[in-house]
């Protein structure tokens, strides 16, 4: 028999297999990579990040998040502005095409998956997003990110409504 935290990590990781692929139609709709949608999300939701910003809360290494931002400043996506106190500073600023297209994107992404938790009952879905957030604050506090009396939150946010049927 398997061990919870084995269990655990290998559900997790087919579900994150998963979600991905989902989304990954949507980006391949938009001739995106799953990189490039990232990373879009990560400028679009908090606008003037460095590319030292991204790679710190994505997770990924710095030379990645730095050609993809190369790849969507040349399509026009993203306009790379000095910081006007620090010059050696390089901040990421969404144009408006990436905000056109970023909430379009988003909509369909929530669509996509929403389409596949539509399947599941709503209490479900809510006792995950619970159950996944207390997790998550169980593992940030062990890395000292957190500490033992703070809200649980997702890293990039309140959870969407919108993914959680009513």
């Amino acid at each position: 028999m398997e061990e919870p935290e084995e269990l655990l990590l290998e559900l997790v990781q087919a579900l994150h297999r998963r979600m991905i692929e989902c989304v990954q139609a949507v980006a391949q709709q938009h001739d995106l990579s799953r990189m490039a949608m990232l990373v879009l999300r990560h400028i679009q939701v908090t606008p003037n990040e460095t590319v030292s910003d991204v790679a710190r809360r994505t997770g990924i290494a710095k030379s990645h998040i730095s050609n993809t931002v190369e790849l969507l400043s040349q399509k026009g996506f993203v306009n790379k502005r000095s910081d006007p106190l620090d010059r050696r500073l390089v901040r990421l600023v969404p144009t408006a095409k990436l905000q056109a297209l970023g909430q379009a994107i988003l909509i369909e992404e929530q669509r996509s998956l929403r389409e596949i938790l539509d399947r599941v009952p709503p209490e479900t879905v809510s006792a995950l997003l619970a159950s996944l957030g207390t997790v998550l604050a169980a593992f940030e506090r062990r890395a000292g990110k957190q500490s033992d009396d703070a809200p649980v939150q997702r890293p990039d946010g309140p959870a969407s409504p919108d993914l959680v049927r009513r």
